[in-house]
């Protein structure tokens, strides 16, 4: 897969950073420095639904508690839900409808690694 370049940033740098790339708030900005596997996974999320789902496929030993400290703490359970993140961490909560899980499956053989 691949992606034109994001610019991960703490929510209160956007008006102080000029770049060319599309720029993304993310709070956690305790990690944007090293940030681990589930929180790559959140601001993915953020990006391509799909893509952070067919990471945690590929990469399926994700710290289930680590991935929802980061969901929730993003406020992203809405698509977390939607791509149903709750196979890998079911400490999200649940919000909103999940695609079905056939869609997800055809999309997830969509995007060869």
């Amino acid at each position: 897969m691949q992606f034109p370049p994001v610019l991960m940033l703490d929510p209160r740098l956007p008006g102080v950073v000029d770049s060319p790339f599309r720029t993304v708030p993310f709070r956690s900005v305790e990690v944007l420095r090293d940030p681990p596997f589930e929180a790559l996974v959140t601001m993915m999320l953020r990006v391509d639904e799909i893509a952070a789902r067919v990471m945690l496929v590929r990469n399926p030993a994700p710290d289930p508690a680590r991935l929802a400290r980061f969901i929730v703490g993003e406020r992203l359970e809405a698509a977390a839900t939607m791509m149903r993140f709750q196979e890998f961490a079911p400490g999200i909560p649940v919000v909103g409808e999940a695609w079905p899980t056939e869609a997800l499956r055809e999309q997830e053989a969509r995007n060869p690694g």
